[in-house]
This record gives structure tokens, sequence and C-alpha cells, in this order.
């Protein structure tokens, strides 16, 4: 529950990247995010996804990511398959919000009503 998950941007721009080997550069320019953030955030996924971090000739760290990033992400992290459901759910239970508040405005419009009905056929 404690562990930190990588931003939605950087795993998407890390899943659309049509190469498994990425950079941080690229990822950070793909997603929006800053070069240091992308940095951190493509750690973090390789630590939860087991991928590989290799350093280039010139220095620069070259991320590798299994293809099926989503469902090793989802095997070795709870809270990245629990935010998965929830995103998925999400529509769902903001639809019954909405229709539970129009139900509960329409009734007490109608209650509201009913209420001036029978005061004034009372007096």
């Amino acid at each position: 529950i404690m562990e930190k998950l990588p931003s939605k941007a950087v795993v998407d721009a890390v899943i659309e990247a049509k190469s498994e080997k990425i950079v941080a550069s690229d990822v950070a320019t793909q997603a929006g995010v800053s070069l240091s953030q992308a940095r951190k955030d493509l750690t973090t996924l390789a630590s939860l996804s087991r991928g590989d971090i290799a350093v280039s000739s010139d220095g620069e760290l070259i991320y590798e990511f299994p293809s099926n990033l989503n469902s090793v992400l989802a095997s070795n992290s709870a809270k990245y398959k629990a935010l998965q459901t929830f995103e998925k759910a999400w529509p769902s239970i903001f639809w019954g919000i909405r229709v539970g508040f129009g139900v509960a405005l329409l009734a007490s419009v109608a209650l509201i009503f009913s209420t001036i009905v029978v005061l004034q056929s009372s007096s």
C-alpha cells in the first residue's frame, strides 16, 4: 500500500513506445513531464516490472521493459491492480452518484410540493 507508483503519463508513454528499450528523455518528451520525474518514474517502473536498466556507451540509462507491461505491473503490484480496477469502475460509480442525486432532488421537490398542497387544502 505504501509503494510508490509511477505516474500514469509515464506508464502510458512506455506502453505506447514500440521499442522495448527506451531512454528517459524520450519518455519525458512523450509524457510531458520533467526529465528528473521521468527518470524517477522509470526507475520505479523498472523495479515494479522487473525491468532492466543498462548504461549506454555515452553514459545514458537505457530502460528495458517487458512487452506485456500492464499485466506484469498488475501481477506484481496490488496497488496498481486496484488503481486499474477503480479506473474501470469509476464511470459506473459516477453514473450511480448522478442518478442518486437526481432521484433525491426529485423526491425532495415532490415532498415540498405535496406539503404545500396539504397545507393549502387544510386551511
